[in-house]
């Protein structure tokens, strides 16, 4: 932290003066040395608390700035991730390397009334989010992606017949922050809030499930920690 040199001179100057004063004391009537050093004492008090008044006014534009900075890099982390997870999409939308790395086959995966074939992790597999994300990944798939009520309804079901498990995971995550949120699914494409299929946001909720349990077919958004079993989705393009 820097002062300016013209206060810490004139402290220093006047720290001089007044010990050169008390120094010399004999040489003036002792009623004059005790007005004379109590009037620097007073300058000094004078340029301290101004040097005290700079300085905190100083860290307090200096903490501003670094808060701003820290949420600048936080938005920077956000949007590498959601380049990265749109990086994945595209790796995983190529049929070719995506059949090659597909850990099960085409006829383990259950086609549904919405024309679209999925895969259902129970009773396999709970996992956080991410790890639900990547294990879709590596058999090919993406978490699945509701573009309508026609998709919504049949994950819907065919996930309420399984055991008549609540939670599951797809591919829609918050790309924004607390105060401005942005949900994306897997590809980019935007998840509209208090849509027709998307309502609920909990208190940290980033990444999107739907919970077979609920009275209303719609999405909700919950803390992504949670452990959930999911439901991952065969690319269009690869049938």
């Amino acid at each position: 932290m820097k002062v300016k040199g013209s206060m810490l001179g004139n402290l220093k100057v006047l720290s001089i003066l007044f010990s050169f004063v008390v120094l010399t004391k004999t040489t003036t009537a002792d009623g004059q040395t005790q007005n004379f050093v109590e009037a620097i004492q007073k300058q000094i008090e004078s340029v301290k608390l101004y040097i005290d008044e700079r300085l905190n006014q100083t860290l307090a534009e200096n903490l501003e700035q670094t808060q701003n900075f820290t949420k600048t890099l936080e938005n920077l982390a956000k949007q590498v991730q959601r380049d990265r997870q749109f990086a994945e999409y595209n790796f995983s939308v190529n049929c070719t390397r995506a059949h090659e790395k597909r850990s099960i086959s085409l006829e383990s995966l259950i086609g549904l009334s919405n024309g679209k074939k999925y895969y259902f992790s129970w009773p396999l597999h709970k996992l956080k989010w991410v790890d639900a994300k990547a294990k879709c990944i590596e058999m090919g798939l993406h978490l699945a992606t509701v573009r309508s009520q026609a998709d919504l309804d049949a994950i819907w079901e065919e996930a309420k017949s399984r055991q008549d498990y609540k939670w599951w995971w797809v591919s829609a995550k918050n790309f924004g922050s607390e105060d401005n949120l942005d949900f994306r699914w897997h590809d980019g494409t935007e998840l509209v809030q208090n849509s027709t299929i998307f309502e609920e946001v909990s208190l940290g909720g980033e990444c999107v499930n739907f919970n077979t349990s609920s009275t209303k077919k719609k999405l909700e958004a919950w803390p992504c920690y949670y452990y959930y079993y999911f439901v991952c989705e065969l690319p269009t393009q690869c049938y």
